[in-house]
């Protein structure tokens, strides 16, 4: 799986230069701004950028020479940008308004105009930085909202349907907070404890594990090197948010399970061992006060 997903990666980057090298040879063309432009594909009937939009992108930089300085599909991902007033005269907000949805184009834009403080070190001056632009997506403020809402809905339901056969198989019968996050409570909590509440820094122990049990981190399993308790306060962001969600409904000296979905975790992001779009499975132990 990763070794295709790097074939792709390195396809991708073949045929956009390859594009790249039809592109310029191609005829550039100027604005009135002076903004020097050459679309490779425009789809005049897709939905035009305006200012307030936001624009989800990719991009190759490349400067005058021909070195690439950035590619976010190689290193970020899928990127966005709110379309606001131009700085100056052919920038590349002007460049953005251009721009229909599924659009690709170069756009050229001077260095000195780019960099007035101090041009970077990739950066000539008196030279243009290309801008190869792939305008995925094109939202309003509120049609992005909707649309974030229908996706975080589909990636909700598609995680809960794995859980449910993780829990059917595991003849496991956690609780289902609002949120989408499960927590299933080992043991009975004596009268006396305390619950976790929000701003409260806690202590924890804990090992995490993806779906298929693949453990990926604990403190305390010696093989992961770091055995002290973790110390966190809840509901500050500091966590996952499927932590601040689920430890908001435990006790002190309570041990439980939680079964975090993706969109709670980590997303998209592949971090360490884990990959995009996992769910995240924690034993954990609150340690008491």
């Amino acid at each position: 799986m990763i070794y295709l997903k790097n074939l792709r990666a390195v396809l991708f980057i073949f045929f956009f230069f390859c594009w790249a090298g039809i592109v310029t040879a191609q005829k550039i063309k100027v604005s009135p701004t002076g903004l020097h432009y050459c679309f490779y594909k425009k789809y005049k009937h897709h939905r035009q950028a305006k200012s307030g939009d936001i624009i989800f992108y990719q991009l190759v930089l490349k400067n005058s020479k021909d070195s690439l300085v950035l590619n976010t599909r190689m290193e970020f991902g899928e990127q966005q940008i709110a379309v606001t007033s131009s700085s100056f005269k052919g920038d590349l907000m002007e460049a953005l308004l251009m721009m229909h949805s599924g659009d690709s184009a170069l756009f050229l834009i001077p260095v000195d105009s780019l960099y007035k403080n101090a041009l970077p070190y990739f950066a000539q001056p008196h030279s243009m930085m290309k801008f190869y632009l792939k305008a995925n997506n094109i939202f309003s403020e509120n049609e992005l909202s909707i649309y974030q809402n229908i996706m975080k809905q589909k990636s909700l339901d598609y995680d809960d349907s794995l859980l449910h056969i993780y829990l059917n198989k595991n003849f496991c019968v956690p609780t289902k907070l609002a949120s989408g996050v499960y927590v299933y409570h080992k043991g009975k909590i004596k009268p006396s404890s305390q619950m976790v509440q929000s701003g409260d820094t806690i202590a924890v122990n804990y090992t995490g594990k993806l779906i298929n049990n693949y453990i990926f981190d604990s403190n305390i399993e010696k093989r992961f090197n770091h055995l002290e308790p973790f110390k966190f306060v809840v509901g500050k962001g500091e966590v996952i948010k499927g932590w601040d969600e689920a430890f908001k409904t435990l006790y002190y000296g309570e041990k439980a399970t939680l079964f975090i979905p993706s969109i709670y975790a980590y997303g998209k992001k592949q971090v360490g061992t884990i990959p995009s779009n996992s769910i995240l499975i924690f034993d954990v132990e609150v340690l008491k006060k």
